[in-house]
């Protein structure tokens, strides 16, 4: 689009109207915000620790686009994360194959140890990736108001899920909504 201004020529010369067209920056989409709401993209984040998969090669949050993505926020201390712990471990061995990752986040509060979070991971049988936020610098980002705290995100890095509490993750709408972030 183009803006025609009309001017007055100043000074000696032609009392000729000058006409002066000016282009008008049109805006340009960027795509979703960064922010931890549903349509927003998900803050990036550094693993400085990862614990339970020797595969897992991802240093940041940003390496797993192109995958569907459940982020949880545990603790080994957490009673409503553990209740949630074997289907969340299910629904990962169901979709691990198929570009889905299950990373969890946990923050070492309340005198969890890395040994604790380790001796439990083996004992319970869970095999996801999890992230050691020993600072509790992703929890803040996140701005986690208690636990367990899911957020799903789809291939772009896009939150399409953020859910608070536990979870039965065996539940035919989780799959569902998995497959259909999958097909996309």
């Amino acid at each position: 689009m183009l803006a025609i201004g009309v001017f007055a020529a100043c000074g000696g010369g032609s009392n000729e109207p000058q006409v002066m067209e000016t282009p008008i920056p049109t805006p340009v989409d960027d795509g979703p915000k960064v922010g931890v709401m549903q349509g927003d993209l998900a803050p990036d984040f550094v693993f400085v620790e990862t614990v339970n998969d020797p595969t897992f090669t991802a240093t940041k949050l940003s390496d797993l686009r192109g995958k569907v993505v459940l982020i949880n926020f545990w603790a080994s201390w957490c009673p409503a994360c553990d209740k949630e712990m074997p289907s969340l471990q299910a629904l990962y061995e169901r979709y691990r194959d198929k570009d889905f990752v299950i990373l969890g986040v946990n923050s070492l509060s309340r005198n969890e140890t890395r040994e604790k979070l380790v001796n439990y991971m083996r004992n319970k049988g869970l095999t996801f990736p999890s992230v050691v936020d020993a600072s509790g610098e992703i929890d803040r980002t996140y701005h986690i108001p208690g636990l367990p705290a899911t957020f799903i995100l789809d291939k772009n890095g896009v939150i399409v899920h953020v859910l608070f509490g536990s979870r039965d993750w065996y539940l035919p709408g989780f799959n569902v909504e998995i497959e259909r972030l999958l097909s996309e």
